[in-house]
């Protein structure tokens, strides 16, 4: 084009600088090749931001304790809480082989394949070891008497044990590992870990223990983990909603989420101690249960169906509305 031809005309270029801020206008996700990145259960600002304040709660006379987590929480966690940081820095952590923290590494690491991942469980994706750790379907009833895992361990904290809980899920006819979820179980085997840490005086293994099992005690925490519901009903209706719910309202919320966490630390009361891997597990059962009736699974499923598979903001949005009377 010659000077005299440009000087006629003028044209207005917008430079697309970004592709996912292209792609969250549009309000169009982006599907990758399958089996590259791990499955999003709760989410990394969710995980971490529990785990950063759990670091500040040791109370009593823990003195010894309270240092040594407070030294270590930028290896448990992050102090800040920003999404796009958080997601970030983990990504770059997992490509080039550098150090995750540890309250999300049972998603970021394990729930990928070796092949993928260093460190990676899972022999495919949503089918490896690492999966029935993270839930337990404690609101499936059977079909003898219609009770359910959580009627049974609330009554009697004598059921929470591997044997009842294999009997329950057999006569379910759940009999691949990936439908037998075992989440108290994962933390009483942390909590276990963490003693015998204490009596080999081993900070470094203690440490460890102790924020990897940060993630499963927040998988716990919310209503989708412990719902056979977990990601709609089971012909569909509603599928979606487990990310939509847990990961992507939480990165949309997440100051909200930050600054209620911090507010609600003033005034809840503190759990009793546990003393042994048991009770740290029936402890999780009943967290799981406390979650449920906050947010109860079926009422979030079907709000949530006319609206999925959707994750866009003007829907995460809704869900958080709908949700904020019972929070």
């Amino acid at each position: 084009m010659d000077k005299a031809s440009s000087a006629e005309k003028t044209f207005n270029f917008g430079l697309a600088a970004s592709l996912s801020n292209v792609l969250r206008l549009l309000e169009v996700e982006l599907v990758v090749e399958h089996n590259t990145g791990a499955v999003p259960f709760w989410g990394k600002t969710g995980h971490y931001s529990l785990a950063t304040f759990a670091c500040d709660q040791i109370s009593g006379n823990a003195s010894n304790l309270r240092q040594l987590i407070k030294a270590n929480r930028n290896r448990i966690s992050f102090v800040e809480l920003d999404p796009k940081q958080i997601d970030e820095a983990t990504k770059a952590a997992k490509q080039d082989g550098g150090f995750v923290p540890l309250a999300n590494v049972a998603d970021v690491i394990w729930k990928n394949v070796p092949s993928k991942v260093t460190g990676g469980r899972d022999t495919s994706q949503g089918q490896g070891p690492e999966h029935p750790v993270h839930y337990a379907d404690i609101d499936e009833p059977r079909e003898s008497d219609g009770m359910t895992l959580r009627d049974l361990c609330l009554a009697d904290p004598a059921n929470v044990s591997v044997k009842v809980w294999q009997e329950f899920y057999d006569a379910l006819g759940h009999t691949k590992s990936k439908e037998r979820g075992l989440l108290p179980f994962r933390v009483w085997q942390f909590f276990d870990e963490m003693v015998e840490a204490v009596v080999a005086k081993d900070l470094v293994r203690y440490v460890c223990a102790a924020g990897l099992m940060a993630h499963y005690v927040g998988d716990a925490c919310q209503p989708l983990h412990g719902s056979v519901l977990a990601d709609g009903h089971p012909e569909g209706t509603g599928k979606g909603i487990h990310s939509a719910y847990e990961t992507a309202m939480i990165d949309h919320q997440a100051t909200a989420v930050v600054a209620g966490v911090q507010e609600k630390l003033q005034t809840v009361a503190r759990p009793a101690n546990v003393a042994s891997g048991h009770e740290a597990a029936l402890a999780i059962v009943r967290l799981m249960d406390r979650a449920a009736k906050v947010v109860d699974p079926e009422l979030l499923v079907d709000f949530y169906a006319p609206f999925s598979p959707s994750k866009a903001k003007k829907v995460t949005s809704k869900l958080w509305d709908e949700s904020a009377p019972e929070r």
